[in-house]
């Protein structure tokens, strides 16, 4: 009797793994799966996520020039491929933290709703500001400097190159209109 006991629950149990556990429907889904078709097969379910974007600068070190009899100075921090969710801009004074977010470590700095830092001009000549992305650690570096006495920044080799081309074009034109 007891052979046949368990003869009976071992033929219970081998049964039971020939049963399918949602009430004896069958799918025959992955039996005719080729490959092809993008709707079936475990992978289906998970939707592709999109690459994260990777902040830049199209200038990374830039010079702010500011008139001598202005009382504040704002630096700006145009970072593109900014992602709100996943970055935070953090501004720097040398090495030491400003700000992380919108969140200042002293008073005397203002930032708007674009990240702009508003700094008194007193000293900000003396010290780099710098404009980093967290956590990709792109950085935008900014120094600060007077404009000469007369109003004019420093000139660059570009405009130099453009007022020297016009000077000369300014002293053909007359010869060339003689002919």
């Amino acid at each position: 009797m007891l052979s046949m006991t368990h003869f009976l629950l071992l033929s219970v149990i081998i049964a039971s793994l020939y049963l399918p556990a949602h009430g004896g429907e069958t799918s025959n889904d992955y039996e005719d799966y080729d490959g092809d078709d993008s709707s079936h097969g475990p992978g289906h379910l998970q939707k592709p996520t999109p690459a994260p974007l990777i902040p830049y600068f199209n200038e990374g070190q830039v010079v702010v020039y500011v008139n001598s009899t202005a009382k504040s100075v704002k630096l700006d921090c145009p970072v593109q491929n900014y992602d709100a969710k996943s970055h935070v801009i953090m501004w720097y004074k040398d090495e030491k933290s400003v700000s992380t977010g919108d969140q200042l470590s002293t008073k005397e700095y203002t930032i708007d709703k674009q990240f702009a830092l508003t700094i008194p001009v007193e000293n900000a000549t003396s010290h780099n500001y710098s404009c980093w992305i967290m956590p990709s650690k792109v950085r935008r570096n900014i120094t600060v400097e007077f404009q000469t006495p007369n109003g004019a920044s420093s000139i660059s080799w570009p405009n130099t190159l453009y007022s020297i081309i016009l000077s000369v074009f300014a002293l053909i034109y007359p010869l060339a209109s003689r002919f």
